[in-house]
C-alpha cells in the first residue's frame, strides 16, 4: 500500500466556534459545515500538498481529542485488497461518502488506533454551507 500523505485529521473538540478560530489561525481555511454547524471541514490552500482538519462537536460526556487519521492512497480499493492480502481486518470496507467526497475504508492499528485509507473521488456536498 503506496501512502501518499496525512490527508485529514478527524478531531472532536468542546466548541466549535473556538476550535474554527484556532485552526484559522494556524492557516486553514474553512471548506464546509454539516450537522447544523456541529462539524466544520477544513484544509489548507497553500499550493502544495493539502492537509484537513475535520472538527466535529463532541457530544455531552463524549472526550474531546483525534476520532482518527485518515492517509490518502492511490486507489482505496487496490490498497484495501494489499492491506487485506498481509492480514489487516477493516472496521469499514471500501465505501464513498457522499459528505466528505471521499472513497474510505476504516482499520485499526496494534494499538486500537482508529485508522483509514482515503482518496477524494467527488467534489463534497456540504449541508449547511453558504
Amino acid at each position: 500500500m503506496k501512502i501518499i500523505k496525512i490527508e485529514h485529521v478527524d478531531l472532536f473538540v468542546a466548541d466549535i466556534g473556538n476550535s474554527v478560530d484556532f485552526y484559522r489561525t494556524i492557516g486553514f481555511f474553512p471548506d464546509g459545515t454539516n450537522d447544523k454547524g456541529d462539524a466544520v471541514y477544513m484544509s489548507t490552500h497553500h499550493g502544495g500538498a493539502s492537509l484537513g482538519v475535520e472538527l466535529h462537536k463532541a457530544k455531552p460526556g463524549q472526550q474531546t481529542g483525534i476520532d482518527h487519521l485518515s492517509f490518502e492512497v492511490e486507489d482505496v480499493d487496490v490498497a484495501f485488497r494489499e492491506a487485506k492480502y498481509l492480514g489487516i481486518s477493516f472496521e469499514i470496507d471500501p465505501r464513498t461518502g457522499t459528505r466528505s467526497g471521499r472513497r474510505i475504508a476504516n482499520f485499526r492499528d496494534p494499538d486500537v488506533v482508529l485508522l483509514q485509507i482515503s482518496r477524494k473521488v467527488t467534489r463534497a456536498e456540504y449541508e449547511d454551507w453558504k
